[in-house]
């Protein structure tokens, strides 16, 4: 077995590269670095169009999740993902606002599916455990409520 310091001098840039590659992947977890939250909404929007109910549902915050009930979430995302594939899937999905302030987010979406039709969708986000979650959702309204289920 060969010492590090000993090897080829490009096996040694090799691994140098790795642990700095590594250093830095572990450095940016621990800061904090995540998805902003329209990528996150545009993450649920796709999740949904392929019918991945449980993982739509995993997008979910535990308070909505407390306030809602899980199959009544389940369910909601359930007819979701039927309504889209009816409607020939989702075609775009444009951000229309983004307003972060510290670990809540309010994110308003046009979604407009295959058959034309569009709808504008209003989520409110909260940060849990460093990732953004949907607490609140409502669509097709003036002012998004605080809360509202999916």
């Amino acid at each position: 077995m060969q010492c590090i310091n000993e090897g080829n001098p490009s096996t040694l840039s090799r691994t140098l590269m790795i642990c700095v590659g590594v250093a830095l992947l572990i450095g940016m977890a621990s800061c904090g670095i995540s998805k902003k939250p329209s990528a996150v909404v545009e993450d649920l929007c796709r999740t949904v169009e392929r019918g991945e109910i449980d993982r739509a549902a995993a997008f979910m915050s535990q308070g909505f999740v407390s306030r809602q009930g899980i199959d009544t979430i389940k369910e909601s995302l359930s007819q979701t993902a039927l309504w889209i594939k009816n409607d020939g899937g989702i075609k775009s999905i444009k951000v229309l606002k983004e307003d972060t302030v510290g670990d809540v987010a309010e994110v308003t979406v046009q979604v407009t599916r295959g058959g034309g039709d569009s709808s504008v969708v209003y989520y409110k986000l909260i940060r849990e455990k460093g990732e953004w979650k949907v607490d609140g959702v409502a669509s097709d309204s003036t002012s998004p409520p605080a809360a509202a289920t999916p």
